[in-house]
């Protein structure tokens, strides 16, 4: 597992990930800032380059004559670093400074004009511009004039040197962002290493460890008391690993159960045959009553011997093929009716709602199954309520829910009148069925006490549906599994205090 996970670490970090970006990041900034700046230094230049130009000027204007020496006049113009210095009035025009007209002056700019975009242009047209050629690169330079506000002042200057403060600048601001972008970024980095990466990785480390060996009970992450999303995705995955251990051991123990079975099944199936052969022998009584009850044992025990040829329906690989026929529906719900175990004492009632004749085409067999497990399903539930009507109202009577015979020495007892369940209005299962243009639709309802909301959620899997405690769930599992075998389903169309309501819809019946 180490292996795997330093194979993970080392195809794709996510601290480098993030380390990266960071720095990234930040230098994308540090360039946002950098292009409205070095706009900005170059125009302050420029506005420097025209007020040491006006203050030369100024000096050149207090001599008695307006002149001044030569020497001195290259000094007043190499303190300035311009060439030389104009002032033009709203008529006039005046070289204050400089002997001679530069012959060629490649650009000028007005530092007035402060559009950031002309800003921006200009500043990066100067930095690329070429300088392959040794001689001066003179610009003019134009601003207003800060002693006579009529006047404007003009310096011609080189720009060489301007370009040369303007890198100078630029590498003094690529180190800051540099600088500042390792800092940043390791402090990112840590933060998100202690907050993110570390919690991730165990996170990873887990899920790796558990899918190796999802068994082992240590394996399961350890839930933490964050309440940040890595704190919820510890605690949903802890809660899914619970839940995935507790399938797999569920599946351990159908498999071991099905093995079990499947041993049981040989010996029951001959102590079956055995009942067969004294059936028969039945059959040839001549005792009218006998020989009346004879066909629904025989056909019992029948459906009994082929119980356990499909017992292990649920751990098979693949179901055996359906055994399809044509039947009536109706002649099936009537030989349910003596399979149900209903009270003697005719406090549940069955009602066949299925008209005669109502022939389908599916495996008669299963679908006997299915409706014997909703119907005693529907028993159960109806019993349930009269025993907890009748133990709310003081008159509990235990032969009431195993069919019991009533008591001679009281007739009226088990003839229960027209009042509440278990005292008047008896409880009712009843089937019907009807037929559209999308199939088949079995109805089973009931006047029960209704499912609970929390086995809703899981009624139709085994070992985890069962609406009555102790229960197995298998009856409705079994009931879901052979409608989905005939390409239909099982539903649950309504339940509550009044009762429950099935419906198994078979689309090719």
């Amino acid at each position: 597992m180490s292996n795997q996970i330093f194979r993970l670490r080392k195809r794709s970090s996510l601290s480098a990930r993030l380390l990266l970006l960071t720095i990234c990041f930040i230098m994308v900034a540090e360039i946002l800032i950098y292009v409205p700046s070095i706009s900005r230094f170059r125009q302050v230049y420029m506005q420097e380059k025209l007020s040491a130009g006006e203050l030369a000027s100024l000096a050149l204007e207090a001599t008695p004559d307006n002149m001044v020496s030569e020497e001195l006049a290259r000094d007043l113009l190499g303190h300035a670093g311009a060439k030389l210095v104009v002032r033009k009035g709203l008529e006039t025009r005046k070289l204050l400074l400089g002997d001679y007209m530069p012959s060629e002056i490649r650009a000028s700019f007005d530092v007035r004009d402060t559009s950031p975009l002309h800003l921006i242009t200009n500043a990066f047209g100067a930095l690329f511009s070429d300088r392959s050629s040794d001689e001066p690169r003179l610009i003019r330079v134009v601003g207003g004039s800060m002693a006579r506000p009529d006047s404007t002042i003009e310096v011609v200057i080189d720009e060489g040197p301007m370009v040369a403060a303007m890198s100078d600048y630029s590498v003094r601001i690529l180190t800051l962002s540099v600088v500042i972008s390792l800092i940043t970024g390791a402090l990112v980095f840590l933060s998100l290493h202690w907050m993110m990466v570390r919690p991730m990785r165990r996170l990873t480390a887990g899920m790796v460890a558990f899918r190796e060996n999802p068994q082992d009970t240590d394996n399961i992450i350890a839930v933490t008391s964050r309440r940040d999303e890595i704190g919820i995705a510890r605690r949903e995955l802890a809660q899914m690993q619970n839940e995935i251990q507790d399938s797999l051991k569920q599946q351990e123990r159908l498999a071991q159960l099905g093995t079990a079975v499947s041993k049981m099944s040989h010996d029951l199936r001959n102590i079956l045959a055995t009942a067969q052969l004294i059936s028969d022998s039945i059959a040839q009584s001549s005792d009218p009553a006998v020989r009346k009850v004879t066909p629904t044992l025989i056909s019992a025990i029948d459906r009994a011997v082929d119980l356990c040829s499909h017992t292990l329906r649920f751990v098979r690989a693949k179901d055996a093929p359906l055994r399809l026929m044509d039947f009536d529906l109706s002649e099936l719900a009537d030989d349910l009716g003596g399979s149900l175990g209903l009270p003697l004492n005719d406090t549940i009632a069955w009602s066949n709602d299925i008209a005669p004749g109502f022939e389908i085409n599916a495996d008669r067999d299963e679908l006997f199954r299915a409706i014997l497990n909703l119907s005693r399903n529907a028993v159960q539930a109806v019993q349930l309520k009269l025993v907890t009507s009748d133990v709310k109202a003081g008159s509990f009577d235990k032969d009431s829910l195993v069919g019991g015979p009533p008591d001679k020495g009281s007739p009226d007892k088990g003839s229960p009148d027209k009042g509440s369940p278990g005292k008047g209005s008896p409880g009712k299962v009843s089937i019907s069925a009807s037929r559209d243009n999308n199939g088949v639709a079995i109805d089973f309802i009931d006047n029960g006490s209704g499912i609970p909301d929390e086995a809703k959620a899981k009624l139709f899997k085994a070992f985890a549906g069962s609406v009555k405690a102790g229960g197995s769930g298998l009856g409705l599992a079994i009931a879901n599994d052979i409608a989905q075998s005939h390409g239909g389903a099982l539903d649950l169309v309504s339940t509550g205090n009044e009762g429950t309501h099935f419906r198994l819809h078979l689309p090719k019946a």
